[in-house]
């Protein structure tokens, strides 16, 4: 229903916002408003946070780009397809910018790690650690299997995206991006505010090891291990486990994806294995993880409200035909 009067109320430009007459979309305010706090607050605080200089040169760059490519887009009057498929490359371009440089943020704002505060919190929840509780069941091939499930978080999103393009599904497309962005910049707010690691990562701290007393490491059987190595390269924050933005952006997919023939049967057993990944293979707490699905319903939550709709990206419904007057009516 929501989107059926979204389709009834958007088509007539004049009941357009005057942002979208400029040929913003509502995830374009989200990304410039995301670009503007983190100029904000490097910018304040730049005395602390290293390699500040480069962070707000990168984000201003890429907030002039965007706003001319916007520009540029509405100019040429570019169709909603085209403006789709070109903010997800941009989209893209933004993770790469804020997270390469995210670390540097966490420790120059907040350096105290919080890990034995997450610990006592799953503690508490479950009267005991549950990720030592289920070391016995750890076993090379589920370790496999799971690493495989956590790695598809970077794989299923392209997939998706690949069949939406192919599809010219824009209205999916946008609520995909408004949701997996709004999850996106509040687990990075999350990280700043809770800095933590991994519980793998905390365990090979020897100062904390005592509270850590796992009898041996996560060990795969045939590429469980490469896997791992592979992430921990690409991985430059370190402190990014509250929330977990894994199971954030999975829950997002999971719900907005519900509806999607075809792609609801890729994306739930996907992303269910990896939520269960996240706390077996040591990658998060389980608070991190009650966390991260919170915020990722509350993002697709609000993707689905806010989301942009359009006569092309959202088929019309058909409307029954106005009844002609009688030979008698029209004599009066």
């Amino acid at each position: 229903m929501f989107i059926r009067r979204l389709a009834e109320t958007d088509g007539e430009v004049g009941s357009r916002p005057p942002v979208r007459r400029l040929g913003f979309w509502n995830v374009d305010l989200l990304i410039l408003g995301w670009v503007a706090l983190v100029l904000v607050t490097v910018g304040l605080a730049h005395a602390r946070i290293d390699r500040a200089a480069d962070i707000l040169r990168e984000h201003a760059t890429y907030a002039v780009g965007y706003v001319a490519m916007v520009r540029v887009l509405a100019r040429v009057r570019a169709s909603e397809f085209a403006g789709a498929v070109a903010r997800f490359g941009a989209i893209v371009v933004l993770l790469f910018v804020t997270f390469l440089k995210l670390g540097h943020v966490i420790r120059g704002l907040n350096p105290e790690t919080r890990e034995l505060d997450l610990l006592a919190a799953d503690r508490w929840w479950f009267r005991a650690d549950p990720i030592l509780a289920l070391e016995p069941w750890l076993h090379p091939v589920a370790v496999d299997f799971f690493e495989v499930a956590y790695f598809s978080y970077f794989v299923t999103p392209l997939v998706v995206m690949a069949v939406l393009i192919v599809r010219k599904d824009v209205a999916t497309m946008n609520r995909l991006y408004l949701g997996v962005l709004t999850a996106i910049f509040v687990s990075y707010v999350g990280y700043i505010l809770v800095p933590a690691r991994s519980p793998y990562l905390a365990a090979e701290d020897p100062a904390l090891a005592w509270a850590f007393p796992y009898a041996g490491g996560v060990r795969g059987w045939v590429i469980g291990d490469w896997i791992r190595a592979t992430i921990e390269s690409w991985d430059t924050v370190e402190l990014d486990a509250f929330p977990s933005g894994h199971s954030a952006v999975a829950v997002v997919f999971l719900v907005l994806l519900w509806r999607c023939p075809g792609l609801r049967w890729f994306v739930i057993p996907s992303y269910l294995a990896l939520i269960v990944s996240t706390v077996y293979l040591r990658y998060h707490f389980v608070v991190d993880v009650g966390a991260g699905v919170v915020l990722g319903a509350a993002s697709a939550w609000l993707a689905s409200r806010l989301s942009d709709a359009s006569p092309e990206s959202v088929p019309r419904v058909p409307q029954p035909p106005a009844p002609r007057p009688s030979p008698s009516e029209g004599m009066r």
